[in-house]
């Protein structure tokens, strides 16, 4: 009846009838650590594993098997060191060995797994004997144990045991000697017999290939492929070394993912580490360039594939590692952490575990842990010092871009221009000191001099970081000028537009674009010239001795010794904590910011939302001084409203920039400038010199008026009217050594049009120009008035001294600029007498500065003067 209701055991098995063996695992010092249970149904034959731990509970509660020591360990340290240690696979074969009066070990880990490196570390200067189980996976399971011991026994060896049955183990050939009326002394001495003749240190792994077995060896001679042959494998040196992979590394950029190895390799004696890209494992280029050139793979077809396979076979414990290769903000374990060169900030503190390896232009962003609280608020107080060096339009939007780099990426930049020896380096230098304090004004992350790439692998690799890149300052030949323009425009409209060029792979599939993701800090003495990029690039110009030189020498100091970097790591701790809903909370205040602002002066939109974005910064980082004790709420208004006024100012500088470089005013500026040049002129609509020829680019030689340089266009009254194409190239060819026009004509015609410069049009066919019989001809022209090509100017300050409130250009046009309600230009109210000086001449001396002249004729030689 017994056998028919078995009875339940409280610990290891549900049949009274099973048989079990309980198998303690001890560390070296004889602690246990857990049993190993192993039961077998005397009904059934049904066999089970399972493991308890030392706590009478079952399994190993998240512990890997593989972490576990070795079974018996505890008796090595009883052996002699000269004892040799054999090891097997499982608990039945090393109590068997050891019945022998052997030093015998088992793994506990099953074929398919191999012990930790610590592990082995106890076996450390010892003779290894590994003896396998006669089957494939017990074979592949000592080799690869025997490539983990390889550096740390003194000799490792594997012996294959004879006449083994299939999937037989040391046990089996123990008991088959013993049947045979062998003596356990008779048997111990054939058994290191056997061990004796295993020969040198070898470690095999056999591999798959078809329905044919090869392996691979590594000796200490290189690399052996065991090459199949019909009387049985015959060995083929492959390599004069021998080599292993012992991590894979997954580089993270933030977009994609790339692998290298990190590669051990032993040649003549010397044991080298080093890195190869997954990309170029396979061809092996690598064993020259790392071990020198006595390190070669044999010739012979497909002789290099048998060598990289044999290099993966016999590398058992690949250990994996993720390594970024980007500054910035990251989610590691759904917690987000600031990455640095030093590793990770996060709510807490720095992370442990993390492995930043970054280009070797960003090497300096290396950020200490957070400080604590006194510290960081002194630190708070040396980075404030930065604003007292110059103007405060300056050094405000300058500090809060420190600020707005760091918490997301921007779709805008900084140039800070000035002349040499300004102090342009040095300030930028303090800012980007912020992010790590070794990158003083000669150790600057970017420079102008590098190549477009380089500078675009930067951009993208320094994400929520300022990158200074410095001295702009274009020179040379013509193309030289016009290549740095072009390079720092094709920069800055990739920072402006988050975008980069596209790339396609050798297999002609596109790559992922990498745009730059931090916030640009260019410097130099030229400023960008294309309109579109200074909307992109607010410009700070450093005026001559600006710069209170007293005061920079401290904070050069401060910067150096890492006490700004201090302050901008308690910085990215504070916005860790809160980083969640950090863009949505400063999205809507920058909307609110842009809509405060007055806009009439601003030339271009982004203007606007650039000033916007950095008064937010600048607001989060007053809300974080006073969270944390270094500002209190009068300091930190004070603050806001010295910085909210400053950033104002430089949106008017903007403006200036803007209007400078906007293509339709550039054209009227360049076309002026060639009819004073005498490079080109305008006629009268019979095509004889105009009324007053001097402003329109004729010259008297002589008794005679001639024009100078080819003709741009007519005037009757004050209706100017361009020739296009002549018009355009006129310009551009005063534009030669400059910036000329960034855009081609028609869009240029129409920009005028938008901008209220044309008077007529031909608004049936929709078009920007006009026909006018001019010259005995119907021309196609562009219709505008005179006043926009020579409008007045108020007078310089130099003029103002004198008395003279306003003066007027060469050549000034009777009426210009004014029309009636009809839209027809304005009638002179009287003659126009050149001989009638605008202004009366301010007193002088001597008497009245200045001749009058008393003709025209004179008028004309004294406008051409």
């Amino acid at each position: 009846m017994s056998d028919l209701f078995p009875t339940k055991h409280s610990r290891f098995g549900k049949s009274s009838k099973s048989r079990k063996i309980i198998y303690p695992v001890r560390d070296g010092s004889g602690n246990l650590v857990a049993e190993h249970v192993r039961r077998e149904d005397s009904l059934t034959g049904k066999k089970q594993r399972m493991w308890w731990q030392r706590n009478g509970r079952k399994g190993l509660s998240g512990l890997k098997t593989q972490d576990l020591p070795l079974y018996r360990s505890e008796t090595v340290a009883q052996a002699e060191e000269s004892a040799r240690v054999y090891i097997h696979e499982g608990e039945k074969a090393a109590d068997a060995a050891a019945s022998l009066g052997l030093v015998s070990l088992g793994t506990v880990t099953g074929a398919n797994g191999t012990p930790s490196a610590e592990v082995l570390d106890g076996l450390r200067g010892r003779q290894i004997l590994l003896l396998p189980d006669n089957d494939d996976p017990g074979r592949r399971h000592m080799h690869r144990l025997a490539a983990q011991l390889s550096d740390i026994a003194a000799k490792v060896q594997v012996l294959e045991l004879p006449d083994l049955p299939e999937k037989g183990d040391v046990a089996d050939w123990i008991d088959g000697r013993s049947l045979a009326g062998v003596e356990q002394t008779q048997i111990r001495e054939e058994l290191e017999r056997l061990a004796d003749r295993a020969g040198r240190s070898a470690v095999a792994e056999p591999t798959g290939h078809g329905n044919q077995a090869t392996s691979y060896r590594s000796t200490p001679e290189g690399l052996i492929w065991m090459k199949p042959l019909k009387d049985g494998p015959v060995p083929v040196q492959l390599t004069n070394f021998k080599a292993e992979i012992v991590a894979d590394g997954v580089h993270d950029d933030g977009v994609e993912t790339s692998r290298s190895f990190e590669i051990r390799a032993t040649h003549g004696g010397q044991v080298r580490r080093f890195q190869v890209s997954a990309s170029r494992f396979n061809a092996m280029g690598w064993v020259a360039q790392h071990l020198g050139p006595t390190a070669f793979v044999n010739a012979g077809f497909g002789t290099k594939d048998h060598a990289r396979v044999a290099i993966q076979s016999l590398s058992p414990n690949v250990r994996r590692q993720t390594t970024y290769t980007h500054t910035g903000w990251r989610s590691l374990g759904g917690t987000w952490c600031y990455l640095h060169a030093g590793g990770a900030i996060g709510p807490n503190g720095p992370v442990p575990d993390v492995k930043v390896t970054l280009p070797d232009g960003l090497r300096g962003y290396e950020l200490p842990p957070p400080p604590g609280e006194d510290s960081l608020c002194e630190a708070i107080g040396k980075s404030l010092d930065l604003l007292d060096l110059v103007p405060d339009e300056i050094s405000l939007p300058l500090y809060a871009a420190i600020w707005r780099a760091a918490m997301r990426p921007g779709d805008f930049s900084l140039h800070l221009s000035g002349q040499t020896g300004e102090g342009k380096s040095e300030l930028a230098a303090l800012a980007q000191q912020h992010f790590g304090g070794s990158m003083n004004a000669r150790r600057l992350p970017g420079s102008w001099s590098s190549t477009a790439n380089s500078l675009e692998i930067l951009a993208f690799s320094a994400k929520d970081a300022l990158l200074v890149v410095d001295d702009f300052a274009p020179e040379g030949t013509q193309f030289d000028v016009q290549r740095m323009q072009r390079e720092a425009a094709r920069l800055f409209r990739a920072q402006g537009n988050r975008s980069s060029r596209g790339r396609l792979r050798p297999d002609g599939t596109l790559r992922l674009a990498k745009s730059p993701r931090g916030l640009i800090l260019s410097t130099g003495e030229d400023v960008p010239k294309a309109q579109s990029v200074r909307a992109r690039v607010p410009i700070l110009d450093l005026p001559r001795g600006a710069m209170r030189w007293d005061l920079l020498t401290p904070c050069q100091e401060a910067a150096s010794s890492g006490v700004y970097a201090l302050a901008m790591a308690g910085f990215l701790q504070w916005l860790a904590t809160e980083y969640e809903g950090l863009h949505d909370r400063c999205r809507r205040r920058a909307t609110d910011l842009r809509a405060e602002m007055t806009v009439a002066n601003v030339a271009h939109r982004r203007v606007p939302s650039i000033v916007a974005e950095l008064a937010v910064a600048f607001e989060l980082f007053l809300q974080f001084g006073k969270d944390v004790g270094a500002l209190d709420e009068a300091v930190a208004d004070e603050l806001w409203q010295r910085g909210w006024s400053a950033l104002g100012k430089a949106a008017g500088h903007q403006a200036e920039y803007q209007m400078t470089a906007e293509p339709t005013a550039r054209f009227l500026e360049l076309l002026r400038s060639a009819l004073v040049a005498g490079r080109a002129h305008v006629a009268s609509e019979r095509g004889e010199s105009p009324e007053y020829p001097t402003a329109w680019g004729w010259r008297r030689v002589g008794e005679i008026l001639q024009p100078q340089g080819s003709q741009v266009g007519w005037i009757r009254g004050t209706d100017l009217f361009l020739d296009p194409d002549a018009s355009y190239r006129a310009a551009q060819q005063m534009a030669s050594r400059d910036d000329g026009i960034a855009i081609q004509h028609r869009t240029l015609w129409k920009r005028m049009r938008e901008r209220d410069l044309l008077v007529t049009t031909d608004g049936s066919r929709g078009r920007n120009l006009i026909r006018v019989v001019l010259q005995s001809a119907r021309r196609t022209v562009l219709h505008v008035d005179a006043g926009v090509l020579m409008p007045k100017e108020t007078a310089q300050p130099a003029q103002k001294a004198l008395g003279v409130e306003h003066v007027e250009k060469i050549g000034p046009i009777p009426g210009a600029g004014s029309r009636d309600e009809g839209g027809k230009p304005a009638q002179p109210s009287g003659p126009f007498d050149p001989c009638t000086p605008a202004v009366a001449p301010a007193p002088g001396p001597d008497g009245p500065i200045g001749t009058v002249p008393s003709t025209k004729d004179e008028a004309d030689d004294w406008g051409e003067l």
